[in-house]
């Protein structure tokens, strides 16, 4: 899954994507939470292509993946599943509906081209649970609406504030057993 949005200042192109890691075996001894999966699966990222290239850039800075066990506060600062993106316009930010975070991350589209502090980062980003996975933004009423998967809602996010304001339930077409 992935989508790309264009800087409207500067032409770059920014696409959220993941990188799956699907030539390393996960399996290990079980005894981790009595599962075998364990290690680096996919690193959420950005990547940004303009005339001078392409960079990509790991939004999840602050893993380290030789850990098994994370702390809390290592959940707190990522991202996981990067999906739908909306720019300001003025290109200076980039907001990024992380649908396995329950968040939308807020990025500085100038630090996109270098490596992204994500503890800093995260105190930026705007709690939306629901699994966020569509964003437009109405920047004239400092408004971001977000569309959110599990709970089939829409939000709403004053953007001057950085947070919900309201949230419509739409009818969804899968059945209540799903």
């Amino acid at each position: 899954l992935f989508n790309m949005v264009v800087n409207p200042v500067n032409g770059d192109v920014y696409v959220s994507n993941t990188d799956a890691s699907n030539h390393i075996r996960f399996e290990g001894p079980g005894r981790h939470g009595g599962s075998t999966v364990q290690g680096q699966i996919a690193k959420a990222q950005i990547t940004t292509i303009n005339q001078s290239g392409v960079t990509v850039q790991p939004l999840n800075t602050h893993i380290d993946y030789s850990v098994l066990k994370a702390s809390d506060t290592v959940k707190q600062h990522s991202i996981a599943t990067p999906l739908d993106m909306a720019v300001t316009r003025d290109g200076s930010t980039l907001y990024v509906a992380a649908l396995g975070s329950d968040k939308v991350a807020v990025y500085n589209t100038s630090h996109l081209s270098g490596a992204i502090d994500a503890e800093t980062a995260s105190t930026n980003h705007i709690s939306v649970s629901g699994g966020p996975m569509g964003l437009w933004l109405d920047e004239a009423n400092n408004r971001l609406y977000v569309l959110t998967h599990f709970d089939h809602a829409l939000v709403t996010v004053d953007t001057r504030t950085s947070r919900e304001i309201s949230r419509v339930r739409l009818s969804s077409p899968e059945p209540a057993s799903v």
